[in-house]
């Protein structure tokens, strides 16, 4: 993803971010989401719902890459990624940005340090 992120974002400073987050108290099972965002590339189309599904239908191969650098199948390796962990995954264009979310349900647990300091 962040392979992709830096090939295909806008090729002078392309700005990705990572960002995790998780919204929880100790001890519960919850949403653990992981985002990639990049500036958008003004030479390629808009990132819409109807060029991810081409894409991931492998519909998109067909075509010629938008990219020198593209092998056209990053986009399906990353989401088989996240299905193989159990993970959803999405891709989306908002703005001037271009943002890869996948998230899985995780167990919180103390921080060793929580952890040392309450058996104390």
């Amino acid at each position: 993803v962040l392979n992709n992120a830096f090939k295909h974002g806008r090729s002078v400073n392309p700005d990705v971010e990572l960002t995790i987050e998780c919204a929880a108290d100790e001890h519960e099972l919850a949403p653990l989401k992981f985002i990639v965002s990049n500036a958008v590339n003004p030479d390629r189309p808009c990132v819409t719902q109807e060029y991810v599904t081409k894409v991931l239908s492998g519909e998109a191969l067909q075509q010629s890459a938008t990219s020198a650098m593209s092998n056209r199948v990053g986009l399906q390796h990353c989401f088989e990624a996240a299905k193989a962990h159990d993970m959803t995954a999405s891709l989306q264009q908002r703005e001037q940005r271009v943002f890869f979310e996948s998230q899985v349900m995780a167990q919180v647990v103390p921080s060793q340090s929580v952890a040392t300091d309450a058996q104390r």
